[in-house]
Order: structure tokens, then sequence, then C-alpha cells
């Protein structure tokens, strides 16, 4: 496609796999500059978050390449040693940041209870839990 304005075309075309194979990569850049980043309090830094791929579930072919294992498996490698999960500070200490070696997550049976409890499964799991 000349134009690039035409949706991606990505089984068998290189040009589009090379450009979709450097997010993982362009992913932990940024979230390496979004924590190591000093933002002043009440920044909302935190949006910064909503650059990650969330749930897809179209049928476009992006979206099942988002969703495929070549991604996630790549993405998983780039941030397995990357300190960007926060951790909740106690009051006026700042924010901390662990890895996702670091931390566990809860089990989706266990994850429900604490739903619509907020942070409270750290009381009983530690700072390193997450939901």
């Amino acid at each position: 496609m000349v134009s690039r304005r035409e949706l991606m075309q990505i089984e068998g075309n290189e040009w589009h796999e090379e450009i979709l194979g450097q997010i993982p990569f362009l992913l932990k850049n940024f979230l390496a500059w979004l924590v190591e980043t000093p933002w002043p309090e009440k920044s909302g830094w935190d949006v910064g978050y909503d650059a990650l791929p969330g749930k897809f579930g179209g049928e476009r072919e992006p979206d099942a390449w988002f969703e495929g294992n070549a991604f996630r498996e790549t993405l998983a490698g780039c941030l397995i040693d990357l300190a960007f999960l926060p951790v909740p500070s106690r009051q006026g200490d700042p924010v901390s940041f662990i890895t996702p070696r670091q931390g566990r997550q809860l089990p989706q049976s266990l994850a429900k209870l604490f739903e619509d409890d907020g942070a409270s499964h750290r009381i009983l799991f530690g700072d390193c839990a997450f939901n």
C-alpha cells in the first residue's frame, strides 16, 4: 500500500510485521520513561498505562495479532524485569515500582472477592499482590 491509509495487512507483509514487532520494545521504553520521570503530584502520569494493549476481542487482523502468542511472549519478555508496576505508597511517600517478576497476581477466583474493595487485598497478601 503506497498511501499507508489502508488497514494493515499483517500476514505476509514483511513491512507491517516488522513495524508491529517493534511495539513491545517501544512499550518497554515508554514505561521506563513513565516511571523514571519525576512527575508533579496529581499530574495524572498514571494515564500513561493506557498505552498498554487491553482486551480487543475484535475480528480485525490487528486485534488478533495483539492477542497472539508471539506478541504476548515478546511483550512479557520485554517487561519481566522492568520495575513499572506501582506499589501503593504510605502517606507522604512517593510511589514505588516493582517488576512483574516480583509481583504476584491473585488467582481469578480470589481476585473476584476483592473487586469492589480497592487495595485491601494487600493487607492480607502484601504490597506485591495485584488484583
